[in-house]
């Protein structure tokens, strides 16, 4: 809650009262140029690229950001994620349904493994942060420049595991070198008759890392024979 005073056209300071929203997203590496589609292509910034010089060599945890969605049929978009080995991972596709985003009203998506939920099948695409999403399966082939699949992809069932999730894709690489987004719109559900399907992430995209990390570990004791006696000068190999 945020309480804004000062003076305006009355002798009093005015109060006045209003709510706000801190929308925290993955800006440590940003590309900011917009990536717009067509009906049935890839954007026109295909791939869209950031480069990450001075990351993690083992990744511990990411996430990834989409600024400024205003789509007229999300239920058309697919974004693919590649990272600098080649690792390639479906970040969403086929949500949000027929509920057109106005460019007045335009959605920021965050995604990361402990996201809160998942992005609806049909319902309205919101700001904030989620799980990795795809409604359908398998993903087919993105066109031209992008690497052909098969694709890790997270599905649409909360928690996923393994190669359904970020970690379990870029988990322990080096996060150094280029990062490739694929958008694409892939003209799959049903549309009114005559729409002209147009998209854009208005403010590109952003990624950031977390290195792994460990708890130190403490270990003491003896080793000894079977009857209890002490083994001196012994050696312990512990993985």
């Amino acid at each position: 809650n945020l309480t804004l005073t000062g003076f305006g056209t009355l002798a009093e300071p005015e109060v006045q009262n209003a709510l706000l929203n801190i929308n925290d997203t993955a800006n440590l590496y940003r590309q900011g140029t917009a990536i717009c589609t067509n009906l049935g292509g890839p954007a026109d910034q295909y791939p869209s690229t950031i480069n990450v010089p001075n990351g993690p060599v083992q990744i511990g945890n990411m996430r990834v950001t989409l600024y400024d969605l205003e789509h007229l049929f999300p239920d058309h978009l697919d974004v693919l994620l590649v990272g600098p080995g080649g690792q390639r991972f479906v970040l969403m596709g086929d949500a949000g349904g027929a509920i057109a985003i106005p460019n007045n009203n335009t959605v920021t998506l965050s995604f990361r493994d402990a996201g809160p939920g998942v992005l609806p099948n049909s319902g309205p695409l919101v700001t904030g942060n989620f799980e990795p999403t795809t409604w359908e399966t398998p993903v087919t082939n993105f066109p031209g420049a992008a690497p052909a699949g098969p694709y890790n992809e997270p599905g649409s069932t909360v928690g996923g595991t393994g190669a359904q999730t970020l970690f379990g894709t870029f988990g322990l690489t080096n996060s150094n070198g280029t990062w490739n987004l694929y958008v694409r719109d892939d003209a799959g559900a049903p549309r009114p008759a005559g729409d002209a399907v147009t998209g854009c992430f208005n403010g590109g995209w952003g990624i950031e890392f977390l290195t792994s990390t460990a708890a130190n570990a403490s270990i003491s004791g003896r080793v000894l024979t079977a009857g209890g006696n002490g083994i001196r000068n012994a050696e312990v190999v512990i993985s």
